[in-house]
């Protein structure tokens, strides 16, 4: 019954009496649990102390029985007891049990998101100055529009409305659109009454807070025509392919040295195929004085449904054609840039400079002298080695 042996002059002085148990002093088994409701009917009152820090005698109808403390070199060592126990076997089992039973694992695709994809892969392309150029993706099976002229004509004369009491929003509108023809991001044309296109409305949106772009303009690619469909009912969304911005700001906070940039002009530096730009004209007069003129825009547009699944597929493209050159600054491009945000980072200053490096000399594959131009205006900061060095030619200028 006890855990160590009793020593001996224990159980010396206690040799007079008829012991229940004579082995009381060594370790053993227990033979018998009573429990205490018979406790009365065991114990007849009797007590027999021993001596001061040993045990008690309590007389019983089996004979004297042991009970009580001892002094502490007398009692056990301190022991800690430790239960281990693994699964890992046992859920390998049931894992492979249910892998069994289970249909194989299938990830389902989005037809339409399929389409997609091939539609711009089969069509994109590089222009001389190294521009890509990509289809809109107009579903094969699409309602014919109607007539858009007359929307966007009434929506231009609200606007110049909106002018005649806010002459310097009218100011920064003008801006913004002679820079549209100055970048040769649109054009006037000369439509013909047999030609079939689509005249999207268009409206500013300001914003007083920003640094860089104060008013942009927004083109309505929602508006329907006189059939009820607008350009936005027969195009392709196309996939998500934004980097969640959750992933992205963690991922940022990592770093030592960190930065962040912004594509310049993001949408604008893709051209849209000459073919498809027939869905992409505006009307606009810088003065009511003058006639009202139809311009055809030139490139990837905001406020087309399909535009940030080109502008964000377009940058992987870019990433994927000359990614092997700077594999890090490609990383970048496909992980951590959201839409035309960039943000990086590196363990060390020196580091996160050659990435600088390699983010510009990646995009500057995609991008002319005039882009470079824009970059030096926009990053007065930059050193004049610095700016040397963007501005070399680079390899994949020629597409």
């Amino acid at each position: 019954m006890p855990s160590v042996e009793i020593p001996s002059f224990v159980k010396a002085n206690l040799k007079h009496l008829v012991l229940a148990d004579s082995d009381f002093d060594k370790p053993g088994d227990i033979d018998l649990l009573l429990g205490a409701d018979i406790f009365h009917s065991i114990y007849n009152g009797q007590r027999l102390e021993v001596g001061p820090g040993l045990p008690v005698a309590l007389h019983s109808v089996f004979g004297w029985v042991i009970t009580g403390r001892l002094d502490a070199e007398c009692s056990p060592p301190a022991e800690t007891s430790t239960l281990l126990a693994s699964t890992a076997a046992l859920d390998n089992v049931v894992k492979r049990f249910w892998e069994v039973e289970e249909p194989p694992k299938q990830t389902i695709v989005n037809p339409e998101n399929e389409k997609c994809e091939q539609i711009y892969t089969d069509l994109v392309r590089r222009n001389e100055d190294g521009r890509y150029v990509v289809p809109m993706l107009l579903k094969e099976e699409h309602e014919q529009l109607g007539d858009s002229h007359r929307t966007a004509l009434s929506r231009l004369h609200n606007l110049e409305k909106r002018f005649l009491h806010h002459e310097d929003l009218k100011h920064d509108y003008g801006e913004f659109m002679q820079e549209y023809q100055d970048l040769h991001h649109m054009h006037q044309i000369e439509p013909s009454d047999t030609d079939f296109r689509y005249l999207i409305p268009h409206h500013c949106v300001i914003r007083p807070d920003s640094t860089s772009t104060r008013l942009r303009v927004v083109f309505d690619a929602s508006a329907k025509t006189s059939s009820g469909i607008s350009l936005n009912d027969i195009v392709y969304t196309g996939p998500k392919l934004q980097n969640d911005i959750v992933d992205i700001i963690t991922k940022f906070r990592l770093h030592k040295v960190v930065f962040t940039a912004d594509v310049s002009k993001m949408y604008r530096n893709i051209e849209l195929r000459p073919e498809d730009r027939k869905y992409q004209h505006i009307l606009w007069r810088s003065s009511t004085c003058d006639e009202v003129r139809e311009y055809e825009l030139k490139t990837v547009t905001y406020g087309v449904s399909s535009s940030p699944f080109l502008a964000i597929r377009t940058l992987h493209q870019l990433a994927n054609d000359h990614g092997a050159s700077w594999p890090e600054a490609a990383s970048i491009l496909r992980h951590d840039t959201f839409m035309d945000d960039v943000t990086a980072g590196a363990p060390s200053v020196e580091a996160a400079l050659n990435l600088k490096d390699g983010i510009i000399n990646l995009l500057n594959c995609e991008n002319d002298t005039e882009f470079l131009e824009n970059l030096a205006k926009r990053l007065p900061s930059y050193t004049a080695a610095e700016m040397q060095m963007v501005q070399r030619p680079s390899q994949c200028a020629s597409g």
